[in-house]
């Protein structure tokens, strides 16, 4: 079964994490961020990332049948890995955002934290001092 999972589990935790560290949601909602838009980004990042394998496999896949007619082995392999090196650019400009939100959500967060510690409120009702 990880083999299929494979295919598509990273696209569907990257998802996930998107939308769990956006800025926007609601302090102590725990099921807001769940509706909440994904990442184009990681769609594209996974996609490329899908059709660079299943290139390099029919690759392989004509190299062993010696299928030489079909396509150009060689070329097929420069295809896969462009599209490799174009999921790596893609994966680390996804990090890259989801750190900067991450970060993001983490000051504004701290921030109604103090604001709900100086007030002498628990830090629970944090959300309701951020709103105001």
């Amino acid at each position: 079964i990880v083999p299929i999972v494979n295919w598509w589990m990273p696209l569907s935790v990257m998802q996930e994490i998107w939308r769990g560290s956006d800025p926007s949601v609601p302090f102590g909602d725990g099921q807001a961020w769940r509706l909440k838009r994904g990442s184009a980004l990681a769609g594209a990042w996974r996609a490329a990332a899908v059709l660079a394998k299943l290139t390099f496999g029919f690759c392989l896949f004509m190299l062993a049948l010696r299928l030489y007619s079909v396509a150009n082995p060689p070329l097929l392999l420069v295809v896969a890995s462009a599209l490799m090196i174009v999921a790596g650019v893609l994966q680390i400009g996804l990090v890259r955002k989801l750190g900067a939100r991450q970060e993001s959500l983490y000051r504004r967060r701290t921030k109604a934290a103090e604001k709900a510690l100086a007030a002498g409120l628990p830090v629970v009702e944090a959300q309701v001092i951020e709103d105001e």
